[in-house]
Parts: structure tokens; sequence; C-alpha cells
């Protein structure tokens, strides 16, 4: 079940799914914390830091969906000495960086998760501690974001992932290169998969979402970057398919983004006339019952008449209908007067 590379062409499992198995059941939260601990251990991933990213980000989609039923089994000690050891032994830089990032986020939004609890304490301290500060002073590659809505490494020196490699022309390591290549693979994979699960009319304030969407814009400009420092046609080709699926997923994320319902405007109302309550308005019934009934009558002769053009016709209005007496409050005829001269 928690598979999470199982090739060059599909390397992130599908999401969604994993969301409903941890919805479904308290016990099914507690199995997926104990597989993803064991993704996270540097001991047995050393070499295999794509498990590691990708756990974590799974971590992060799931303290948000179902929320407290998956994070309390985050508060288990082994989780918790798992979480330390790869903040002080991670060799990724891009898997140290997203674990800062996320610890980070959790710190902020999530202070109420009382699960997230010891995590956060462990971030603290590592924030302040000596040995923490000392590498970043001499250019380490362990991060600290600024903040949790920027989640960018506040190092002046060596930066993690794609940004290390933004504005810059020539091609890194091969080893370099290749985890570079997977990082955005895993980007465009992650978002395709999280629009999956997000609602169409979230995805433009989901901040998981733009995140991700972020992740897949920096990872494009660094792959074409490399597209065009390359010679080797092989790389080229890799390249130019990884930088088609940050394309897909970047479309459909702006798509599904700008896609905002119309609002329907309210109706104008239309002038308003008094009618009748009990039907429909007696002079324009009477007017048609008696529109046969008018009659054409010659106009008044005369100089007037002459001087416009000869006798002229002009048509009678049907009288307006007699009034009726209201059924609710008849009017009586007042008493006779007599007056005295």
């Amino acid at each position: 079940m928690w598979l999470w590379w199982r090739g060059n062409s599909s390397e992130v499992l599908h999401l969604p799914a994993i969301v409903d198995i941890a919805e479904s059941s308290p016990t099914a939260c507690a199995a997926a914390a104990a597989a993803l601990r064991k993704h996270l251990d540097p001991k047995h991933n050393a070499t295999h830091p794509h498990k590691q990213y990708n756990a974590i980000m799974i971590m992060r989609i799931l303290s948000d969906n179902p929320g407290p039923t998956f994070t309390r089994n985050l508060a288990d000690p082994k989780f918790t000495a798992a979480v330390k050891d790869l903040l002080r032994r991670g060799m990724d830089p891009s898997v140290r960086q997203i674990l800062g990032e996320t610890l980070e986020y959790w710190e902020g939004a999530k202070s109420a998760d009382e699960g997230l609890a010891p995590l956060r304490e462990i971030w603290r301290k590592e924030k302040r501690s000596l040995n923490y500060a000392a590498s970043l002073a001499h250019g380490g590659d362990a991060a600290v974001p600024n903040a949790p809505e920027t989640h960018r490494s506040s190092r002046p020196r060596h930066q993690s992932g794609h940004d290390s490699y933004q504005g810059h022309q020539g091609l890194p390591s091969m080893l370099e290169l290749t985890a570079r290549i997977s990082e955005a693979r895993t980007s465009a994979s992650l978002l395709e998969q999280v629009l999956q699960s997000t609602p169409p009319a979230e995805v433009s304030t989901n901040e998981l979402v733009k995140e991700f969407a972020d992740r897949c814009r920096t990872a494009t400009r660094s792959i074409v970057n490399y597209i065009q420092a390359t010679e080797d046609e092989d790389t080229m080709t890799t390249l130019i398919e990884t930088n088609d699926l940050l394309g897909l997923a970047l479309e459909r994320y702006t798509a599904l983004a700008t896609a905002a319902p119309t609002p329907t405007p309210a109706p104008v109302p239309e002038q308003a006339r008094i009618v009748d309550v009990g039907g429909d308005d007696p002079w324009s019934a009477y007017a048609a019952e008696h529109a046969d009934r008018a009659e054409d009558v010659p106009a008044r002769t005369g100089s007037a008449a002459a001087g416009a053009g000869g006798n002229q016709v002009r048509r009678r209005t049907p009288p307006p209908p007699p009034r009726a007496e209201s059924p609710v409050s008849p009017i009586s005829p007042d008493p006779p007067v007599n007056y005295r001269y």
C-alpha cells in the first residue's frame, strides 16, 4: 500500500487513495504513521532521499485531512525521534528544507493541534540549538525558513533544491541533476494529485495547493536553464519530458484557480403598476371588451383643421369602467343635511 516510487514514470502513489484510506478509521491512520516513520529513518533511506521527501509531503497533506485523527499518531516517541534524527543527520538538502518548512508550518498554522505539540517543541529547540546556528553561519545545508507563508531559506550562500540553481546557466553534477529532475517530477505529480482531492472552489485559496504550484514554477525555471545548458541528447529528452509534466500540472492548476463561478445578476424589477389583487387589471379588461365599440368621429372643423390638411378622424376612447364598490368597506351615503337660509 505504501509504495512511494514505482519507477521513472510513476513515482508517487495516488494521493486521494491515501487520504481516503487514512480517513477510513483511526487504525488506518496509525498504520499510515508507522509506514511514514520507516521512510523517514535516515539510517535506512540515506541513499533514497526521494522516499523521505515524499513521506514528508504525505505527512503535510494528512495533517490537514483528516487532521487530528492522523496527527495524534505523530506524538509517538519513535516518530518524534525519527524526525529529530532526520533534522540532524539528513544528508539531502531538499529533504531537510521541506522538513523544516513543514515543521514551521505546523508551529504556526497548526499551533492548536495537540498531536503535533512534541514535534513543534523539537523544532523550537532545534532552531535555538547552537549547533544548528553554527551550521547556518558556516553555510551548512540546514535551513530555517523565515515563516510558513514564505517557505524560503534564509541562507545567503547554499540553498536547497531548485532555488540553488536559479540563474545558474551551467549544469550541476550528474548526481545532483538526477535529484533535481526527480524532485521536479515529484512536485508535478503531487500538484496533480492534490488538485484531485481539493474541491474546485477551494483551489485558489488552498495554501497547500499554492505551495505545490510555487514549487512547480521554481522547478520549471531550473529545468529550462538545464535544457539550455545541456548538449547530451538523452539528458535533454529527459529534461523536456520533465518540463512537459510541470507545464501540464501548472496549466491544470491555473485553469481551476481561474474558473470562478460567474455571479448571477439580481433581476431588475419591472415598473410597478397597481392591479386588482383578485385578478386581472379591470381597466385593461374593460378597454379590450369595448374596443370594438369605439367610434370614428370627425375632427373639429375650422381653419385650424383645414390648415392641418383637411378633415381628420380621431378615435374615441371608451369611457372608463364604472367604479366598483369596495367589498371590504362599502361607502355609506352621507345623511342629508338641512341648510338654513
